[in-house]
């Protein structure tokens, strides 16, 4: 008997080996491992060497080809993309810059009377103007934002968005819709709040009873080349439903950030590390009014080809992921994000159904399987075989624990047996 159990398990020891030489043999050919061209090499730069301001640090993306979104008025009032002139009552030339050849004038002057300018601001992407009756924020970016908050003092305030040979697309409730030959641009009231405007041959006319924030901003389609995005953007401001934007993209050796806010909010911004994006977002006034944030990733930041490379949290929790606006809206009560993917970058929506203080964290989940890649370098080849072979060691292993254990059984029970038949020889 012990013979017998003796060649059964040297049979098994047998198999096990055959199965294990099999499994080694066959992994290379079912693409388990990791080639060659998964690996890029880091390139160290010798001491001294020129770098162009283009290539981020290390651990930053380099942004290459890839378009930037955040300009910035180095040269007074131009910038990389809009510039304008100071006037008596606001903002005169308000001109979009296509590329160095090409302008297209926005508005020929935007004029609010009696605004009493005391304070100018420049800051890099976005330049202020600030006033006793309004506060102008013009923005250095592809989208050619305006953001104009007016305040009427004792009576009503007007302000005029001037333009010779106003061309008018389409009006929805207070949001006026201007065609520039090739591209769009939209000039709504925030939650399109306020009286209908008078609309002239020359100028949209807005009559303000009460403190109103007007939004000016070329159709984001043309920007991100996508339908979907543009029309929520659009829709979000004319609601009052958008109540922030954030931009992120790499440059030079860093990160820039450009955030609009567009209510009541406070936003605190910054990149973790390499692969991971932190909102922080409160309000003392909304409670339990609830607001859709839009973060915009440039793929200089986060180049990833699916939304389900993305990790999105809120307070510590994923997020509940919706496919469209309308579920969006849907899920007004609880925190729900719409990931989308754009042409130069990565928009997400992310709905914060009421205020205190609030994290949201989104995340490059790609960039976790780069680092491991980094970590284990040549030696990830092996690591799915070391994981088979770990795990027969340890079948093996417990197998022959357990063999063992039938084995001492088995043996306790022939040695009882066997002495219950001599004591009753004996008797």
């Amino acid at each position: 008997m012990l013979e017998i159990n003796l060649k059964i398990r040297n049979s098994y020891a047998k198999i096990m080996i055959l199965v294990l030489c099999i499994v080694l043999l066959t992994i290379p050919s079912l693409g388990l491992g990791i080639s060659n061209d998964d690996i890029v090499p880091l390139e160290n730069s010798d001491e001294g060497e020129d770098v162009s301001d283009d290539i981020p640090g290390p651990g930053i993306p380099d942004p290459g080809n890839r378009t930037r979104r955040i300009g910035d008025f180095k040269e007074g009032m131009r910038g990389s993309f809009v510039s304008f002139e100071r006037g008596s009552e606001g903002i005169d030339e308000h001109i979009y810059l296509i590329d160095t050849d090409e302008e297209v004038t926005l508005f020929n002057s935007i004029e609010i009377p009696d605004i009493s300018v005391f304070e100018e601001i420049s800051k890099e992407v976005l330049y202020q103007v600030n006033g006793d009756r309004a506060t102008m924020e013009i923005y250095d970016k592809p989208s050619a934002l305006m953001k104009i908050e007016v305040r009427p003092i004792t009576t009503e305030q007007t302000i005029s968005f001037r333009k010779e040979n106003l061309n008018i697309e389409g009006r929805e409730k207070n949001s006026i819709r201007i065609d520039y030959g090739g591209f769009i641009g939209t000039l709504t009231p925030y939650g399109s709040s306020g009286q209908p405007p008078v609309v002239e041959d020359d100028s949209i006319t807005y009559i303000v009873e009460e403190a109103t924030t007007f939004i000016f901003r070329l159709d984001e389609e043309m920007i991100y080349g996508d339908e979907e995005i543009s029309g929520i953007i659009e829709r979000g401001i004319m609601e009052g439903r958008i109540g922030a934007e954030v931009r992120v993209e790499a440059k030079n050796d860093g990160f820039q950030q450009m955030s609009v806010i567009y209510d009541e909010l406070n936003l605190l911004s910054q990149m973790l590390n390499d692969r991971t994006f932190q909102l922080m977002v409160s309000s003392e006034t909304l409670g339990r009014e609830g607001k859709i944030i839009a973060v915009d990733i440039s793929y200089s930041v986060m180049d990833i080809s699916s939304v389900k490379e993305l990790n999105i949290t809120f307070d510590g929790d994923e997020a509940y992921i919706v496919e469209n606006y309308q579920q969006l809206m849907g899920k007004s009560d609880v925190p729900a994000a719409l990931p989308l993917l754009g042409e130069e970058g990565i928009q997400i929506f992310v709905n914060v159904p009421n205020f205190s203080t609030h994290t949201i964290v989104i995340e490059d989940l790609t960039g976790v399987t780069e680092e491991i890649k980094e970590f284990f370098g040549d030696y990830i080849y092996y690591i799915p075989a070391a994981v088979v072979t770990g795990g027969l060691v340890i079948f093996g292993a417990l197998y022959q624990k357990k063999y063992r254990k039938k084995e001492f059984e088995n043996r306790k029970k022939t040695e009882k047996s066997s002495s219950d038949k001599h004591d009753k020889k004996r008797w």
